[in-house]
């Protein structure tokens, strides 16, 4: 009979995400980027979308996958609170990557006061 014992002494997995905090927030050149944890989902498991419930604007992460091997649920629901008044036409981009899901919103480049600057007489 083939014996699985798992080494607990032995495991160590680390990662910057932790389960009770599966989010990152980056601000980098004039975006923000948006690092979540869902291991056990791939893109086509993810829906993102844009809610609107008359106060505020929601960034909604929604995703489910059964494992075939282990038989359980992988999941992820998700909201961010986002401003889209301040998003770049260009709109959000997001991909999945090794267990990540990373997305980036585009910002709108701040508006440039148009001040008449003349010579006085």
């Amino acid at each position: 009979m083939f014996f699985v014992d798992f080494d607990k002494d032995f495991y160590r997995f680390t990662r910057n995400l932790k389960d009770m905090y599966p989010y990152e927030v980056v601000k980098k050149d004039n975006q923000i980027i948006i690092v979540h944890n869902v291991v056990g989902l791939n893109k086509d498991d993810i829906k993102i979308t844009i809610e609107r419930d008359g106060k505020y604007d929601y960034l909604v992460i929604c995703g489910e996958k059964k494992n075939e091997v282990t038989d359980k649920m992988y999941t992820v629901d998700s909201r961010f609170g986002i401003k889209l008044n301040e998003i770049a036409s260009e709109g959000i981009e997001w991909k999945v990557e090794d267990g990540l899901l990373y997305i980036y919103i585009k910002l709108k480049e701040p508006e440039q006061p148009k001040i008449n600057i003349q010579y006085k007489k």
